[in-house]
């Protein structure tokens, strides 16, 4: 009998946990998803040009 109410329970906590997640994510996404992809493709832009300007500094360096 309590194996049946821990485990029901535990299906419980595991379906409030996903669901609360699932709403956080939807916030968030509703939120700060524009804001969210802008940051990350200025970061990935910053990425890409720290990049090149290291392999031209490499470039200059070994010749």
């Amino acid at each position: 009998m309590r194996n049946i109410s821990v485990q029901f329970w535990a299906y419980i906590g595991i379906a409030v946990l996903i669901l609360s997640l699932i709403i956080f994510g939807f916030i968030v996404n509703n939120l700060f998803g524009v804001f969210c992809e802008g940051f990350m493709f200025l970061c990935f832009s910053g990425c890409l040009y720290e990049l090149s300007k290291n392999k031209k500094f490499m470039e200059e360096a070994q010749s």
